[in-house]
Formats: C-alpha cells, sequence, structure tokens
C-alpha cells in the first residue's frame, strides 16, 4: 500500500477487515492503532467521538 496516496474513506468492507485483523486504520500495518500511528502527519488530531475536546475552554466550572 501506498503510505503518500491520497486518502479517501475506508469502504466499510475495508474498515471491517482492518478491525477484524487489529491493523491501523490509517496504514493497515499491525502493532499500532491510528491515534497512534507512525505514518499519520503530526499535525492532525484523531477524530474524538464525544464530541468535546476536553480543553478548559470547552468545560464549564464546577462549583
Amino acid at each position: 500500500m501506498e503510505i503518500d496516496a491520497v486518502r479517501g474513506p475506508l469502504s466499510a468492507a475495508e474498515k471491517k477487515r482492518r478491525m477484524d485483523n487489529r491493523l491501523c486504520l490509517y496504514c493497515a500495518a499491525s502493532g499500532h492503532f491510528a491515534n497512534q500511528c507512525p505514518a499519520r502527519p503530526k499535525n492532525t488530531k484523531p477524530h474524538n467521538s464525544a464530541g468535546s475536546s476536553g480543553s478548559p475552554e470547552n468545560s464549564t466550572p464546577q462549583d
């Protein structure tokens, strides 16, 4: 697989194959997952499924 190729969304079948085989969803290699992928550009952040970044700017003060 060419790592530098333009990426599009994974097909459902390819995503399932990678998940079933415990492969990285970004580069399809074993030994790590997309959030720690060495091939992933450093200036991108993984998607947060919770919808909140967890940063103090987005939290409300607790009294």
